[in-house]
């Protein structure tokens, strides 16, 4: 692993498949904060809450994208580490937070494969992701690495196709292969076996009438 300026490629390379590799990250972030979908301001503002929340120095952010959010670590925290199934995200997020220097620390790795060896950290941030890789691959993640504080956001769709309608709606063409809509109780389950402790619930609304769901846990 390496500092902001440099991403570090994982142990094993990320398979070239995966569905996400190509969706330009300017189509990602420009489709997430249309004022319809409203998505990108709404997770910059639960990660401000999550890192808030819990008095930790060290985070680690599964699907890190394009580093919504990281605007938000402070100065109290000595150590973030950075997860993304895309080298082009990782080097867009290097150079945006450059300021953070050797604090930040990015890790190419496919989070769908259960294999992948991740940082340890005491707060793991997980919103959005675990819709593309399934509960039992998260929950196995979290099994081995047991952070102190685990905070997840999903997205309710209250009958909505995933991925809402915009212009940039055919760039998400490809992920739908690999997306899964989550149960909060089933994810609940899965993770109190993984040695985590559900201790709240949080919901925030969206303009397009679709929901993110931000769950708390905590190791048993």
């Amino acid at each position: 692993m390496t500092g902001a300026g440099k991403p570090a490629a994982d142990r094993a390379q990320p398979s070239p498949q995966n569905p996400w590799e190509s969706v330009p990250l300017a189509d990602y972030e420009a489709h997430m904060a249309l004022s319809q979908v409203g998505q990108l301001q709404a997770l910059s503002a639960l990660t401000k809450r999550q890192l808030a929340s819990h008095p930790v120095r060290t985070v680690c952010i599964l699907g890190v994208a394009g580093g919504n959010g990281l605007a938000h670590i402070g100065p109290g925290i000595q150590k973030v580490y950075g997860i993304d199934v895309s080298q082009a995200y990782l080097d867009r997020c290097a150079a945006r937070y450059a300021a953070l220097g050797d604090r930040l620390v990015l890790q190419r790795a496919d989070l769908s494969d259960p294999r992948v060896d991740l940082p340890d950290a005491e707060l793991f941030i997980a919103n959005l992701l675990v819709e593309y890789i399934g509960i039992p691959t998260f929950a196995g993640h979290i099994a081995r690495r047991r952070p102190r504080y685990l905070s997840c956001v999903l997205q309710q769709n209250a009958g909505e196709a995933f991925v809402s309608a915009s212009p940039y709606a055919e760039a998400f063409a490809g992920i739908s292969s690999i997306h899964t809509d989550i149960d909060a109780q089933e994810l609940t389950a899965a993770l109190a076996a993984a040695g985590m402790e559900h201790t709240g619930t949080d919901r925030l609304s969206l303009p397009n009438g679709k929901q993110l769901i931000m769950l708390e846990y905590t190791r048993k």
